[in-house]
Parts: structure tokens; C-alpha cells; sequence
């Protein structure tokens, strides 16, 4: 149900009736919208023809965020909501009991600012998930205007007309702007507009800023993530929004001209700001950003301070393991790098550990610095909060009064306390209760998929397996797959995406059947490797990939080596970091790209990757080999 799908009403009666007939008509999972000008009675007629009938619940939007609105729907049903409950509305409202029906009145004036995008995302966030699948609501009307889309579930939606005899206008309950929303991609690069404004304006001007979504690796992307991330002080606490936008900032580096960009914005922040805490140097790669190069590949769990030739270093490991057990094989290996801890530099590594080796120099540890563990949702030492509130990536670290060294799932970073630690403030959290308003943009598919090159396919993995023309098999007679071969050459994977292909260099192609094909002769199928749990073939005639199952059927996977690598590229892709908070955004993003490669595969094989693998294993997401 669009915008034109509308049925007008003659008069209220004739409006109260249709309603009152709707209701009666079951509880089928149904929605109804109830519009008209502004003063027509539509409030009223919801309230008198539904709101007192058994098992039904009734919710004011009327200057409400959608998480308020969420979270009073929450108790008006009896559930636990985000105060003593985590998880998400949809993961919550499925534990509440059946009810008739539920009544959302104003809906069209949720939010809290005039003009907001918060009328559909309450639709889009809550009353599809009222009468959804696991839902409890049999029906839900709610207030709307005639832009309101509903295209998930079947709905009616009924006009009340304007006319003489009706109660006055009502003045919108929601706060005027301080700024125009389509000034915003000018505004937001400015130190003094975000020191100023409201977060919560802020965010809620984002989708009428970028109605397409908030541009991939942006500022206003980075403001996005912030509030995914679960970055949410209250207005009084402002100064902690802005030291982890300053930080986010500062973690983009000077390797390029964005990221000068940024860190200069960041150098501004601080000196316009009163902050309670400062980044002081960062090798910490922000969730939903994206790039070539990350200063630290992959998870850090210790931090340890200590000396190096009378120098202050810190020593980052991937592993929060002593060297007894690394030593004793408990642990096959674990990482360490050496950085300098007045600047952040690397000064040495990767330095691997084995129960057969240790290249890592001899850093002489130091005292004065106390433990810090993350605990119900704070970093902690002896049970007490005290550092700043940050996302759960942030995992442990240390500190000696007001100098911190904090890691987590995306490096290391070194803060200074500028105020004192608040040892009671609730964690954020760690998911958003409802759907946010904005959301990031699809991004174009990068130029090298269109031409790839040896060494772009081979980027997540460790090598490529490149034979000469001669050491291929001579049922292989695709020209395709053998200029690829011989020239591209087959990336080696050790798990990565699902893939298995670390036997060719010692195994080379090997002739895995025989077929007869559609011209009466024979179709050779040689193995790749393994991949989703089943043997990844290539067809010797056509060029195409198949995988094979364990009953020996076979499904298209590509149409050529090349596409099938290309895609698989593209969803391993290095330079980025997957938490829950973007999985869905990196799936369909990398679904899109997919589509434009191979559309079969996409509806094949590839959808169990990307929309059904639902864990976040660091290898299948892209993390750094």
C-alpha cells in the first residue's frame, strides 16, 4: 500500500464505520491507516471506536522517538523492555502475549522535530513487527499521513475530510529546527555545528539530509555508526558524544587526504570542546568504515605497557595468552607488534610466537598500571568502573591514573581522562532497540571487479596458485578458464569465505569425473577445492563452476573462474570490520554487487553465504588473515 491507495472518507461517522467494520473483520495480520487534514478528528475516531475494546493495547506517538514509542508498546503489553531487557523490539515483543489489536495514535507526529523521517520509520520498526510472523497484535491502526508506504503486510487506509464543525488544529507537539536539514552536507564538516547541535537532531535530519542513505565512509556515515554502536549520553553528557566522535576522527589517519580531512576536524573538536575524555593517538580501524589498510589486522586482547631499550612502548597481541602455553603448543601461535606509546608508531612487528620460535624483542615490563576487564558492559578493575563508556568492542586494557591503553576487536588506541569517571553510567547499548532512521547508501562496485588483476583477487588470501598452459589437463578446454589459470591464477584459501583450496599446488587440477554432455561427448570436472561444506568443480568444457553436495548434485556457483573469484573478492573483502551492527548492511551490499557479476549464483549457493550464515566468524566476514 502506496501513497493513491487511499479511500476518503464522506464524513466521520462514515469514518468511524469503516474502521469499526475493519476491526470486526478478524485479526489477520492486518494494518489500518487512519489520515486526514490536520484537525479532521482522526485522533478521536480511533480512540472512541477502538480504543476501549477488549485486548486492545493504546500507545501516543505524539512527540515520541521511535524507541520511546517501542518501548511503551513494550509495557503496554507486559514485556520487559530495553531498561531491564536486551535485545531487540522484535526479539521482544515476540515474548508478549496475543493481543486483539493495538492503537497508535499521532503516529504522524512521532519524533521530536517538525518535518522528522520518524512516522515511517515507526511503521517500518514497530508495527511491522506488531503484526509480523512472531508478533502479537491480530491488527494495528495507527494515525498516518498519505505519504505513508506499507508494503510488508495487508493494509487499508482510510481519509477523514476537512470541514466545518471539527475541533480546532492542534499545534505540532515537536520542536522546531534549528537548522535546515538540507544544509546539513555543508554543516556537519564544521567544528562549531557539531560542538552546537543537538545530537538528536542531528540524527534525525540525516534521512531528510540523504534520503538515499548516508554516503559510505563519510562523516555523516561515521554519526550513523556512533548511534548504531549505541553512543547515546544524554544531553547533559554531550561531552562523551563528541570525545567518541573525536576519536573516530582521529582512528581514520593521515594516509590520505580524507583522512587528513578528518583528523584536522578531530584537532578542532578538542579545542572547541569541553571533553571528558581525548584520543590521544589511535590505530583502531571504526566499525562501518572501509579502507586498504588497517594499522592493526585484526583483533587485539592485551595491551602491556612496559620499556625497550629505556623507551616507553606498548606491546598490542592478538592473543591474551601467556608464553608457557604458546610455548607448551596449548596455542598454535599468537601475534605481537611493538608501538611507540608517546605517538602510536609502529616500531616493530608482526612478531609470531610458536612452541618452535619467539622473533619478538626483549620488552622490559613495567609497573604503576592497573588491569581493566570488561564487565556488564563496562571496562572494570576490582569491579568499578573506571573508564569512559565505550561500544563493546572495546574489550580490556590498562591504566595508570589518567593514561589509558584500550584495545578490542579493531586495534589499539591510548586516551586521556580529562574528567573524572562517572562509575554508576549504564552501558550503551549494544544494539539499537528499534530499526534507526537513516541508513548507509549502497556503494558502487568497485572498478577492479570489473577487471581484476592477480594480485586484487589474492588479497585476502595467502598466494595464488598460477600453473603454466602446459601443466593444465587437456580435458580443460574453456579458453577462459585457461587464460585464467595461466595468467590470474587461482587465489589459495585456507578457510576464508568457506574456501578450501590450499591442495593445489601439490595436487594441481585433478579430475574429479566424466560426463557425457549434450553433443554426445564427454565432459570432464576437475576439483578446486572445497567450498560450503561441498566440492567447488570446474567444467572443463564450458568454463562453469559447480558445487557439489554430498549426494552428488550439483549447483551453479558461476559462470567462469573469474566470476566466481571476483565475487568471492568481494565478500571477503580486508579492508573492512563486521559486527552485528553492519552484517545486514555488508550483506546486502555485497549481495548487490554480486547480482551484477552472476545474478544465477546469487539466488543459488551464494544466498546461503551471505543471508544465511548468520555468525560472525571472523574468517567467513573478512577479518585479516
Amino acid at each position: 500500500m502506496t501513497t493513491g491507495d487511499w479511500t476518503q472518507a464522506t464524513d466521520r461517522e462514515a469514518a468511524a464505520r469503516t474502521v469499526r467494520d475493519w476491526a470486526a473483520a478478524g485479526t489477520g495480520r492486518r494494518v489500518l491507516l487512519l489520515g486526514g487534514a490536520r484537525g479532521s478528528g482522526r485522533t478521536t475516531v480511533l480512540r472512541d471506536t477502538l480504543g476501549s475494546s477488549p485486548g486492545v493495547v493504546l500507545v501516543d506517538c505524539a512527540a515520541q522517538e521511535v524507541e520511546a514509542v517501542a518501548a511503551s508498546v513494550l509495557r503496554a503489553l507486559g514485556v520487559d523492555g530495553p531498561e531491564t531487557a536486551r535485545g531487540t523490539f522484535r526479539e521482544l515483543v515476540a515474548k508478549a502475549a496475543p493481543v486483539t489489536g493495538v492503537v497508535l495514535l499521532n503516529g504522524q507526529l512521532a519524533g521530536s522535530y517538525r518535518g522528522s523521517a520518524a512516522p515511517q520509520a515507526l511503521l517500518d520498526g514497530v508495527v511491522r513487527h506488531l503484526v509480523g510472523r512472531s508478533g502479537p497484535a491480530g491488527w494495528v491502526a495507527v494515525e498516518a499521513d498519505p505519504a505513508a508506504r506499507v508494503d510488508w503486510a495487508e493494509a487499508t487506509a482510510v481519509a477523514l475530510p476537512s470541514g466545518p464543525g471539527l475541533p480546532p488544529v492542534a499545534d505540532d507537539p515537536r520542536a522546531e529546527r534549528s537548522f535546515d536539514p538540507q544544509d546539513l552536507p555543508e554543516l556537519i564538516g564544521q567544528a562549531g555545528f557539531l560542538v552546537s547541535v543537538d545530537r538528536a537532531e542531528l540524527l534525525d535530519a540525516l534521512p531528510l539530509a540523504w534520503p538515499g542513505g548516508v554516503p559510505h565512509n563519510s562523516l555523516a556515515a561515521d554519526v550513523f555508526y556512533l548511534d548504531v554502536l549505541g553512543v547515546r549520553p544524554d544531553p547533559a553528557q554531550r561531552g562523551e558524544w563528541l570525545a567518541a566522535l573525536h576519536h573516530r576522527l582521529l582512528s581514520q589517519g593521515t594516509d590520505s587526504p580524507a583522512g587528513e580531512s578528518a583528523v584536522q576536524l578531530a584537532a578542532e573538536l578538542a579545542a572547541a570542546a569541553d571533553l571528558p575524555w581525548r584520543t590521544v593517538w589511535s590505530r583502531w580501524f571504526p566499525t562501518g568504515r572501509s579502507g586498504l589498510v588497517r594499522a592493526v589486522p585484526g583483533p587485539v586482547e592485551t595491551a602491556e605497557p612496559g620499556l625497550l631499550d629505556g623507551r616507553q612502548v606498548v606491546v598490542s597481541q592478538d592473543l591474551d595468552i601467556p608464553d608457557e602455553d604458546v610455548d607448551a603448543g596449548i596455542v598454535p601461535a599468537r601475534t605481537s607488534y611493538v608501538w611507540d606509546r608517546a605517538t602510536g608508531e609502529l616500531l616493530s612487528g608482526p612478531h609470531r610466537r610458536t612452541a618452535h620460535q619467539a622473533t619478538a624483542p626483549a620488552v622490559q615490563a613495567e609497573d604503576g598500571w592497573e588491569r581493566l576487564s570488561w564487565s556488564q558492559g563496562r571496562l572494570r578493575a576490582g569491579g568499578v568502573a573506571c573508564a569512559p563508556r565505550f561500544p563493546f568492542e572495546v574489550t580490556g586494557g590498562v591504566r595508570s591514573g589518567d593514561d589509558l591503553l584500550l584495545a578490542g576487536t579493531n586495534g589499539l588506541f591510548r586516551i586521556e581522562l580529562l574528567a573524572p569517571v562517572d562509575p554508576d553510567g549504564p552501558a550503551w547499548a549494544s544494539e539499537p532497540l528499534v530499526e534507526p532512521l537513516a541508513f548507509e547508501a549502497p556503494r558502487a562496485l568497485p572498478p577492479e571487479a570489473s577487471a581484476p588483476t592477480a594480485e586484487w583477487l589474492a588479497g585476502p588470501f595467502t598466494g595464488s596458485w598460477q600453473p603454466s598452459a602446459d601443466e593444465l589437463p587437456e580435458g580443460l578446454v574453456d579458453p577462459g578458464a585457461r587464460e585464467f589459470l595461466s595468467r590470474i591464477g587461482v587465489p589459495l584459501a585456507a578457510g576464508r569465505g568457506t574456501l578450501w583450496t590450499s591442495q593445489l599446488p601439490e595436487e594441481g587440477l585433478a579430475e574429479w569425473d566424466q560426463e557425457s554432455d549434450e553433443d554426445g561427448g564427454t565432459r570432464h570436472l576437475y576439483r578446486l577445492g572445497q567450498w560450503l561444506g561441498g566440492d567447488l568443480l570446474l567444467d572443463g568444457a564450458r568454463g562453469e563452476v559447480l558445487l557439489e553436495d554430498y549426494d552428488g548434485d550439483t549447483e551453479h556457483a558461476a559462470t567462469s573462474l573469474t566470476a566466481f573469484f571476483v565475487m568471492l573478492r568481494l565478500f571477503c573483502d580486508p579492508g573492512r570490520v563486521i559486527r552485528q551492527v553492519n552484517r545486514r548492511y555488508a550483506a546486502e551490499q555485497v549481495d548487490r554487487w554480486l547480482r551484477t557479476v552472476d545474478a544465477e549464483a546469487v539466488e543459488g549457493s551464494w544466498h546461503v553465504l551471505l543471508h544465511e550464515q548468520h555468525d560472525l566468524d571472523p574468517g567467513l566476514w573478512g577479518e585479516e588473515k
